[in-house]
């Protein structure tokens, strides 16, 4: 009876793991308000700029937050270091009520880091990638170009910030060290396959015998479970394929070889893809 209560309860965490590597919204308080009731969460706005303005000059400070949308298609599978990039703003840069810089400016910079994907056994090796085996990119601008003339600037990427993209479901974010990336969903579905493998193990021989049936069905009701990584919400998927891969999973020594198999997601950045860009140190623009 315990066996069976237990196995009920694996197949309840397989089937809600989420269909698609995006973040899901639940409802947190049953019979309580519903999203359309609730004011919704207040948008980030932009720029965020702090800084001075001198009698000849304006000083925008490091740490100081502006957007740019992309100008040039980049992809981590294909981007070398020092490949050159070029974006434009967003938003006008005021500071005091002095315009330094309008929209449409354009603003020049080059890759400075890049990692290809990784197979997702060799993310758990800790070299460039470590229990990450997705394809990863830093960018730094150097200079913004407008009808005064070239004005040099330091700004990266700016950490723990989400890339607004047009032609994709992915979520693409920025990570603590300023590298853009596909969100990584490795660590969850390592921590579910730990969950199921601890569970089915403690059924004993009969959630042995069934581990590939409960695992197949997790792969069946989420492609990126199946495939180990986040899946475009649009592409076409067989069920039956993916209750196989997800099967495998479960099967003694299937976690490994799936992670021989499974390959991360290079980023790729289309144009008209919105970035925010962090100031790494302060920057001076002629009055």
């Amino acid at each position: 009876m315990k066996q069976s209560i237990l196995l009920l309860g694996l197949l309840s965490l397989a089937l809600q793991l989420p269909s698609y590597g995006q973040y899901t919204v639940i409802d947190a308080n049953p019979g309580g308000p519903t999203a359309e009731t609730v004011a919704p969460l207040k948008p980030i706005l932009y720029p965020q700029l702090t800084g001075s303005v001198e009698t000849d000059e304006v000083s925008l400070s490091k740490g100081s937050r502006f957007r740019v949308s992309l100008l040039t298609e980049i992809s981590s599978q294909t981007a070398t270091l020092g490949d050159t990039v070029e974006a434009s703003l967003i938003d006008d840069l005021t500071i005091n009520g002095i315009t330094v810089a309008k929209k449409g400016d354009v603003v020049l910079g080059q890759v400075t880091d890049v990692a290809r994907a990784e197979r997702t056994i060799k993310s758990y090796i800790p070299r460039h990638h470590f229990l990450d085996p997705e394809g990863r990119l830093a960018i730094t601008f150097l200079s913004l170009q407008n009808k005064s003339g070239t004005t040099s600037i330091s700004a990266t990427l700016a950490p723990q910030t989400e890339i607004e993209c047009a032609g994709s479901t992915l979520k693409l974010i920025v990570n603590k060290g300023g590298d853009a990336e596909v969100k990584s969903i490795t660590t969850r579905y390592l921590v579910a396959d730990a969950m199921l493998a601890g569970g089915l193990v403690a059924a004993g021989p009969i959630g042995l015998a069934v581990a590939p049936a409960v695992t197949g069905i997790a792969g069946a009701v989420s492609p990126s479970y199946a495939l180990g990584h986040q899946v475009e919400a649009g592409d076409a998927h067989s069920r039956l394929k993916d209750f196989l891969l997800g099967a495998s999973r479960g099967v003694p020594g299937g976690v490994i070889v799936s992670g021989i198999v499974t390959h991360g997601e290079d980023i790729k950045l289309a144009k008209g893809d919105e970035l925010v860009v962090e100031l790494s140190q302060d920057a001076l623009f002629n009055r």
